[in-house]
Order: structure tokens, then sequence, then C-alpha cells
């Protein structure tokens, strides 16, 4: 591993920014390594925080400003990131000894409680399902069977309030986004993307291809959280129809 596979620097008196490079990591393995620095963060750091914001390939940290060191607080959190990106990085096949680490390491999400989202499949042939399982070369009820066997996780809320980007769609099911987005997506639309599950908390233009639709409440801001899926969260769906 070098400095060049990380980095951790302040973008203002506040806020610091760790960003995983690693060019050479798999999509799943660099959501996984995200998904551990951030759970690491809350676990023996929280309480220097007013708030962690995790991206796609970074994680935004927000110090309270009483509580700010800077110098130490950079060394602090690159050793953090340094340990947690080590085993995918150590070895000099990313895809080796290193990829297999995932199963190691401590921060293990594989253990964490499912979530399951009812979705209803049946939407009267409006939406894209018969589509994408035309492109796919399956079935309406195969798609439906291997999405609702895929267990998601929860990489980071965004786009919009409640939107959740889902990793562990499988490459066999990847599918690139429309090429003309849609004005209209409908409230509680579970759609596909390239590498990606989302979930659409309320009607908004979009490009991903829709697969169902869910009743489930993304975004409430009356609750707390007012997202209702968290970074790290495991989901599953659940047909309601299988039309």
């Amino acid at each position: 591993m070098t400095d060049s596979d990380y980095s951790v620097e302040w973008v203002n008196p506040t806020t610091m920014l760790c960003r995983v490079i690693g060019e050479r990591l798999s999509v799943a393995q660099r959501h996984q390594c995200l998904l551990m620095i951030h759970q690491a963060i809350l676990d023996s750091h929280k309480q220097l925080l007013v708030n962690i914001v995790p991206g796609f390939n970074e994680i935004l940290l927000y110090f309270d400003p009483n509580k700010i060191d800077y110098a130490y607080h950079v060394t602090l959190i690159s050793r953090l990131v340094k340990t947690h990106l080590k085993p995918y990085t150590h070895s000099p096949d990313y895809f080796g000894a290193a990829h297999n680490a995932l199963d190691s390491q401590e921060v293990d999400i594989s253990t964490r409680p499912i979530t399951a989202i009812e979705v209803n499949f049946d939407v009267h042939g409006q939406y894209d399902l018969q589509h994408i399982a035309t492109h796919l070369g399956l079935t309406r009820q195969a798609l439906i069977t291997q999405f609702c066997a895929i267990d998601f996780t929860v990489i980071l809320n965004g786009f919009m309030p409640g939107f959740v980007y889902l990793s562990g769609l499988p490459a066999c099911l990847h599918i690139p986004r429309l090429a003309t987005p849609r004005v209209k997506v409908p409230k509680g639309a579970v759609a596909i993307a390239e590498a990606y599950c989302g979930i659409y908390p309320q009607q908004s233009p979009g490009g991903w291809h829709i697969i169902g639709v869910t009743e489930h409440k993304m975004f409430d801001i009356k609750q707390t959280p007012p997202a209702s899926c968290v970074t790290g969260e495991r989901i599953q769906f659940r047909a309601t129809h299988n039309a």
C-alpha cells in the first residue's frame, strides 16, 4: 500500500475528508472498506464529531470545534484508514489473498440483521421489469426471484433526502442507465442502474430502470433519524405480487 491509495486532509477548519482511492480495488472492495472505516470511526472517535457523512469513495468528518487537534487528528484518522485498507492492498495481487481478507475483518457487516422491504413487482407493465428481464435474458419470475435473493448493503443516502444507494447487485444483473431519463419516477420506486440499486423516497426525475414499487417510507422529517435506512444496513426485498 502507498499513500496514493488513500488521503486524509482538512478541507476547512472543522471538516476532514478521508478518501479511499485504491484504483485496483473492485467496487465491492472499496465499499466494504469504506463501511469498515465508517463504523470504526463511529466506534472509537464518535465523541470528537458532530456529524459523519459517507460517500462513494470518501467520508466527511465534521469535528466538534472545541475538540480539534489538527495534526494529531489527521494522524489518528490516517492510521485508522491505513489499518482498514491494508488487507486489500498489502498484496501485489489485490484480488488474491487480500480479497479473501473480506471475511476476517473485525467489522463484519454480514452479522448485522437484515431489513426486509416489500416490493410490488406487479405494476401493470408500466415500468421496466419486462424490459430488464428481456435485456438480461431472463423470465420475469426468474428476475424477481434472483433480485429478492440478493443481500444488499446501504452505501449512503444521497441524490435527495432518503434516497439510498445499495451495493450488492451481481454483475449478471447490471444494466446501463436509461438513455433518456424519466421526468417522473414514482415515490417508492425500486430501481437499478449499472452496479447499484436505489429506492426513490418521493416522486422525482430519474434515469434508473424501475423494477418495482414499495410502500416502505424512506424519509420522514418527524422521525429520528429522518432516513429509514442507514449506512451499513443490510436490505433484502420481498415480493408482494409476482405478476
